[in-house]
């Protein structure tokens, strides 16, 4: 069940993940981690700016890919599988809650519109890991990926320490609710201004992303969540705004993509009701999701206090 739950959280990443080459996600990934949770901000993309990614690597002879039956590694920014390996170390090691007075890493409620149900507590620890950067490794991928800025080889050795936060989620019969507190790195400014430099400067980001992406201090407390045109709503939760994504949403907007069209990925979406609300609270990250409509998502989200 849960499973199930977490895959309908994953409505909003689902196109990330259905248009984005893998190299490029685990970039954009490591990049928008970076974020502490304060306010909350959107990044644009348009329907255009994934084509022109698509379109971009299509024409390149870059090896994105690991072909079937080949021992290399998929082109990933050195690091990035190693922490996707800690990440998702961290992720097998949920736990069950007996009560919710058994979490204490940051302050968490329970929806007051759902207090006649009771649901099952899951959590996750936080935890630290400590990487040493390697800037030759760094670069050479960077300029595989075309790259025309590159990380000064003065931070070479440069330790940084990535932060994963603990997390909960309160599996419900029709919704799930999953809070959390963003990844953040403790590193040097010039060191995160270098890697951030270095990772814009990729051409496959369209002018009008890389404008919005030069715009943003690496080191900001404020979390970006990305939003694609004609994907998505806005919902007043009270003192916050909540965005809203669907399935159908989703399948709307791959179905526009000639690449995408007619893929598996669309047509399992035309079929999905689940949606999912995400929003930012005094420092928590919130993603509530279930095959409800808008109107009853934000109703519960604004009953958590």
């Amino acid at each position: 069940m849960l499973k199930k739950r977490l895959a309908m959280l994953g409505v909003s990443a689902a196109v990330v993940c259905a248009v984005m080459i893998p190299s490029v996600r685990g970039a954009a990934e490591s990049a928008l981690s970076i974020f502490r949770v304060g306010d909350t901000r959107t990044i644009t993309i348009t329907v255009s700016d994934i084509q022109d990614m698509i379109t971009y690597y299509g024409n390149c002879d870059l090896p994105l890919k690991m072909q079937e039956g080949s021992d290399e590694q998929e082109d990933k920014m050195p690091g990035s599988a190693e922490l996707s390996d800690k990440i998702g170390e961290a992720m097998s090691q949920v736990k069950t809650l007996s009560t919710l007075g058994d979490f204490t890493a940051f302050s968490f409620h329970l929806p007051t519109s759902l207090k006649l149900e009771t649901p099952k507590l899951l959590a996750v620890d936080a935890r630290s890991e400590t990487l040493t950067l390697d800037t030759a490794k760094i670069n050479a991928a960077l300029q595989k990926q075309g790259a025309t800025v590159t990380v000064d080889d003065s931070f070479d050795g440069t330790e940084i320490t990535v932060n994963l936060p603990a997390a909960i989620a309160a599996e419900y019969q029709d919704v799930t609710l999953i809070a959390t507190q963003s990844v953040y790195v403790d590193a040097p400014d010039a060191v995160m201004n270098s890697l951030w430099s270095g990772l814009i400067s990729i051409p496959a980001i369209s002018d009008d992303l890389r404008v919005q992406l030069e715009a943003i201090d690496p080191m900001t407390r404020d979390i970006y969540l990305p939003v694609i045109e004609g994907l998505g709503r806005e919902t007043d939760l009270g003192s916050v705004t909540g965005y809203i994504y669907s399935a159908s949403d989703l399948s709307q907007v791959m179905a526009m993509i000639p690449s995408l069209a007619d893929s598996t990925m669309t047509a399992r979406l035309q079929k999905e009701n689940a949606s999912a609300l995400l929003w930012t609270k005094n420092g928590v990250l919130y993603c509530l999701a279930g095959q409800k409509t808008d109107s009853e998502l934000s109703q519960i989200a604004r009953s958590i206090h």
